[in-house]
């Protein structure tokens, strides 16, 4: 029995001594991840310090400049924005926009010049500026007698006589073939068009200034009635009817009925508040547009691309410009 005292003794002493080494592995491997987290936190800490950050606030800088033909590309692209899929010559149209002198303005970013490190780099700045960066364009489309303007203009022309046909009344149709086509009134069609996430500070100068430039350069050849031709949307809101009482159909669908309401939305908010007086408008649908698409959830309200199109008279338009800044969005 003495005999296995011992080995018993030393059972328990090997025993615990695995059981302490087991502990003091734990506790070295609890002080190097504690040792990590300390470095992950003071790298953190230096980040933060550095103004560093997943979600950084970047300040761009928008500059108008004067059209002129290297921002062709440009702004044939915004056109094709305006008129998807229309039988209209773009090209002629655009080619007219960049020739014409004194009038209208394009969006671009602004590059600071210290920013750049060599020459080289700022010609290619220039190059790529010059192809890509025109992100909005104001200008208009000067009608004198249909007979004599060019070919896109007079496509442009008859093709808004035609949506108008068709999407209005013929009271309407009639007021607006009176103004395209009498040569009594001297017509310009307002290209105002920009991307999305160009805030609204920066379209509501580009329409004074096309004010301004219209006052300087053709003074007594001033228009006497200005066409817009804008983007919108049909939101189809369903209604309270729809919205509580009815069962959904069978895949989740809906069909809108006539209980449901639509209602055009304007894409610019300057030129919604623009068409508070105007002589006539009329709004048509488009094909296909490339800003919404997707399919749209039960519980969601469909947006129908479709262009809105009014008229105002050269009073309104002079004095409704001196008040768009004032407007609090």
């Amino acid at each position: 029995r003495r005999n296995g005292a011992p080995t018993c003794c030393k059972m328990s002493k090997k025993s615990k001594k695995t059981k302490t080494a087991v502990e003091k592995e734990k506790e070295e491997e609890e002080e190097e991840m504690g040792e990590e987290e300390k470095e992950e936190d003071s790298s953190e800490d230096d980040d933060s310090d550095n103004g560093v950050s997943d979600l950084e606030d970047i300040q761009i800088n928008f500059e108008a400049s004067s059209i002129s033909e290297k921002d062709y590309h440009g702004v044939k692209r915004l056109l094709q924005q305006v008129f998807p899929k229309a039988p209209v010559d773009i090209s002629d149209i655009t080619d007219y926009i960049v020739k014409q002198e004194n009038l209208g303005s394009v969006i671009k970013i602004c590059v600071e010049d210290d920013l750049l490190t060599n020459n080289e780099s700022k010609k290619e700045e220039e190059e790529e500026k010059e192809e890509e960066d025109i992100l909005g364009v104001t200008t208009v489309l000067l009608m004198s007698h249909i007979e004599n303007i060019r070919g896109g203009i007079k496509q442009l022309s008859s093709f808004l006589l035609s949506q108008c046909k068709e999407h209005s009344s013929p009271t309407i149709y009639k007021d607006f073939n009176d103004i395209l086509l009498d040569s009594k009134h001297r017509v310009a069609i307002v290209i105002h068009e920009r991307f999305l996430n160009i805030p609204i500070e920066i379209g509501l100068p580009l329409l004074k200034c096309l004010r301004d430039e219209i006052r300087k350069h053709l003074k007594t050849k001033e228009p006497t009635h200005y066409v817009f031709i804008t983007r919108s949307y049909e939101m189809c809101l369903p209604s309270f009817e729809n919205r509580s009482g009815r069962k959904r159909e069978r895949k989740g669908k809906r069909k809108h009925t006539s209980e449901d309401v639509s209602q055009i939305v304007m894409e610019f908010q300057e030129l919604e508040y623009l068409q508070k007086e105007t002589v006539l408008s009329f709004t048509y649908p488009i094909d296909s547009d490339t800003v919404y698409g997707g399919k749209w959830r039960f519980e969601d309200n469909p947006m129908v691309p479709h262009r809105t199109v009014f008229v105002i008279d050269k009073k309104y338009f002079n004095d409704s410009i001196d008040e768009l800044p004032q407007i609090q969005y």
